[in-house]
Formats: C-alpha cells, structure tokens, sequence
C-alpha cells in the first residue's frame, strides 16, 4: 500500500553563522569561509561541512571542534560562552545577537538557508483543525520574517 504525503513549504529558515564578541576577542574573527576550518567551531549532530551559497554560487566547509551535541539548546549556550563559532537558525539566537551576546559573521556566502514544512498523509478528508493548524502556523512564520 502506498501513501501519498501532501508538502507545503510554510517558510524560509535563514541561518546565521555566529560567535560571542569573547570568542572573537581571544581567537579571532575569521575573515572568509577559507578560514573557518582553523577555528572552533561548535557542530550540530554528526555534521561534519557546513553548506554556504548565493543561488549562483554553493561551497561546503568542513567544520571541526571539541563540541558536538544533538541539542542545538547546548549548542548556543556554547556558543554565547565563548567556546566558538556556531550556525544556527535565526531565530533561535535573534535575541542574543540583537542583545549583542552573539556576533553574526560575514564571510561572503551566506548559510544555505532550511525551510520549514507541513508534511501530512493526503488532502481529502484533512480534518479542520489540522487545516486551521496549518494556516495559523503558515502565517505566524510569514510575520516572523527570517
């Protein structure tokens, strides 16, 4: 029996490469993507390359560090303590980089952004409270901004 899933992308997920200003201070702000395997850099998961790109352009960066975790909670507390550079999702570290506890890196290719979707079984017979669920989520998101 096959299933037939329904996707709808509800909206981008821009990440950010970042560091705190303590970090930076001690080891220094990397100038380009060329220079980011030189640094700590604090790693989600297994991952082993970050992906950056501008549409015409994509490079992966092989990323190394004493940390890795699969809470992307103990990730950012690594990060906002100083022990390296981290790409994360704008919106989870909004707060701490317009607070100024994190700094944003620039190093010429922007983080390939994610996206978020809803993923459910079909669209005939979609209860009205997933539909509502879905439309309310795809809205918040789009106010977000990212």
């Amino acid at each position: 029996m096959t299933t037939n899933t329904v996707t709808q992308k509800l909206t981008p997920n821009r990440l950010v490469l970042c560091a705190a200003p303590a970090y930076l201070a001690r080891a220094g702000t990397p100038a380009s993507l060329a220079e980011l395997p030189l640094h700590e850099c604090l790693a989600l998961g297994g991952t082993a390359q970050w992906w950056f790109g501008n549409g015409r352009q994509r490079r992966s960066v092989r990323v190394q560090g004493r940390l890795r975790s699969n809470s992307n909670e103990i990730i950012r507390q690594a990060c906002m303590d100083g022990l390296g550079i981290a790409l994360h999702s704008y919106w989870d570290v909004a707060a701490e980089l317009a607070a100024g506890r994190l700094r944003a890196l620039d190093l010429g290719l922007a983080p390939t952004p994610l996206a978020l979707w809803f993923v459910y079984p079909h669209r005939e017979l979609l209860p009205w409270r997933v539909q509502a669920f879905r439309d309310h989520l795809a809205h918040a998101l789009r106010h977000l901004g990212s």
